[in-house]
């Protein structure tokens, strides 16, 4: 299983995933540049620690650059894996606590005022089905990617199985 999430670190202010990265919905995974608003996706609501199916509010399509490539292991499963992120370096994702994580915490906070501490090696990320997955290693990965990023009601999604945050905010 290969993600690709990436997010912003260019002029528009924007932290997306890559195009082709698959979406968790109700009845599996469909490619973000298929969804539209309204469609149903898989979101993690912290006040009911739940997992819920909710709509896209809103979809945003920047380009970015300057990204990096996260590597998973979810070696605790049954069925062991291991799956490659690409992100900016401000793309907050959630760990296992559910505290936010981004490799440039500073960009996170001047671009969204999102808190978020530094992504590093062995942090624990959270999964679909209260799982989580193990950051391996982290790589500069260069080059523009055509990108997406979804509102929710919760202010998250789940991307190919990783909870990832929406810089746009619902509340």
């Amino acid at each position: 299983m290969t993600a690709t999430i990436t997010g912003n670190i260019s002029f528009l202010g924007l932290f997306c995933i890559y195009e082709d990265i698959p979406v968790n919905v109700p009845n599996g995974l469909i490619n973000v540049n298929k969804l539209n608003i309204g469609d149903l996706v898989k979101s993690y609501n912290f006040e009911t620690q739940q997992v819920e199916e909710v709509p896209i509010l809103d979809i945003k399509k920047p380009i970015h650059e300057n990204l990096i490539k996260v590597t998973l292991d979810n070696s605790n499963r049954e069925d062991d894996w291991k799956q490659e992120i690409i992100l900016t370096t401000d793309h907050p994702i959630y760990t296992k606590d559910g505290t936010m994580v981004s490799d440039n915490p500073e960009l996170a906070k001047s671009r969204y005022d999102i808190e978020s501490n530094k992504l590093k090696v062995n942090d624990l990320v959270m999964v679909l089905g209260k799982y989580y997955a193990n950051v391996i290693s982290i790589e500069e990965f260069k080059g523009e990617h055509n990108t997406y990023t979804i509102l929710t009601k919760n202010d998250n999604f789940y991307a190919d199985g990783v909870l990832v945050s929406s810089e746009l905010k619902s509340k």
